[in-house]
């Protein structure tokens, strides 16, 4: 197995191990279930990992974790056309009424 990425938050973490399995490549994350014990563990070494299974993979997980650094879509926020509140651009229904966010204002 090979630590490809450090992740800052666990949304992130699952975001990439799921890209990676759309590609085929059986990714896992570490330090899932750590956020307890920042305070006793400096908070760097409570971060989620995300490894993957076989060695082989690593050259193209490392290609898919540069596409996903470079894709800004998951940074960026948008309005909701009904409720005007704020969502993550890759959203398709708005987190607070459900509104659909192919209609964007």
């Amino acid at each position: 197995m090979k630590r490809i990425y450090i992740a800052e938050n666990l949304a992130d973490a699952h975001i990439l191990c799921s890209r990676l399995g759309e590609h085929g490549i059986q990714g896992h994350i570490f330090n899932e279930f750590v956020q307890g014990a920042v305070g006793e563990l400096p908070f760097t070494h409570a971060w989620p990992e995300v490894w993957v299974e076989r060695d082989r993979d690593e050259a193209r997980a490392l290609e898919i974790v540069q596409e996903y650094e470079e894709d800004e879509s998951h940074l960026s926020d948008i309005s909701c056309p009904h409720c005007h509140l704020s969502n993550p651009a890759n959203f398709h229904l708005c987190w607070n009424c459900s509104a659909d966010m192919s209609q964007k204002s």
